[in-house]
């Protein structure tokens, strides 16, 4: 009975320790980025796509999302919101 409990337990901190380390990639680790690369990649889309940037930034989340790269999306789902504010 206690290998059943202990092993329980284990896969227990097992799961909390990935919930914790995908949402430190997706909530903080983003925020770690400098503004300076932000507003990089955000002019670079505009000179890239014009006004169609926030349809690529859009498109590049929802890659992100599909390839299940956590950080990617989070990035880019900064990146997305601070070119709402500039648009």
């Amino acid at each position: 009975m206690d290998n059943i409990i202990t092993l329980l337990l284990t896969f227990l901190i097992l799961i909390a320790a990935v919930a914790l380390f995908e949402l430190h990639a997706f909530f903080v680790a983003p925020y770690l980025l400098p503004q300076e690369t932000i507003d990089l990649i955000i002019e670079d889309l505009i000179l890239q796509h014009g006004d169609k940037a926030l349809d690529a930034a859009i498109a590049r989340e929802d890659w992100a999302q599909q390839d299940t790269d956590t950080f990617e999306q989070g990035k880019w789902r900064r990146i997305r919101r601070e070119l709402k504010k500039r648009l």
